[in-house]
C-alpha cells in the first residue's frame, strides 16, 4: 500500500488550520450581529433583526430589519444616521453599505 505523498498532507493540515480561523472570525461576527440588534433595540426602541453578508473577510452589507410601527415617525435619513453607526461599531468595522428594512406587518 502506498502512503499518501508529503505534498498532499501537508495541504490537508494547512487546510485545517486556515478552516479554523474562517470558523473563529464567523463565531465573532455571529456575536457582533447580536451585540448589533441590542444596541439597535436600544437606540430606536424597536425589536431589530440584522443579515449581514460577509465576503473574502470583508463585511460587505449589513441589513437591518426594523418594525416598522415601533420607529414613529423618524425618517429613513434619521434612522440611517442611528443605525450606522451602531453597526459599524458594534461589527468593528464599517460595512460597504447598511440596509434599513422596515417590517409592516400582513394584517394592521
Amino acid at each position: 500500500m502506498r502512503s499518501p505523498p508529503r505534498a498532499s498532507i501537508a495541504a490537508t493540515l494547512l487546510l485545517g488550520l486556515v478552516a479554523c480561523g474562517a470558523v473563529e472570525e464567523l463565531q465573532g461576527i455571529g456575536d457582533n450581529q447580536k451585540a448589533a440588534e441590542q444596541a439597535i433595540a436600544q437606540a430606536t426602541g424597536a425589536e431589530t433583526q440584522i443579515g449581514w453578508n460577509w465576503t473574502n473577510g470583508r463585511l460587505t452589507d449589513v441589513t437591518v430589519s426594523v418594525d416598522a410601527r415601533a420607529v414613529g415617525d423618524k425618517t429613513v435619513k434619521e434612522l440611517g444616521a442611528l443605525v450606522a453607526p451602531l453597526v459599524a461599531r458594534n461589527f468593528e468595522e464599517t460595512p460597504d453599505q447598511v440596509q434599513i428594512l422596515l417590517v409592516l406587518p400582513a394584517r394592521p
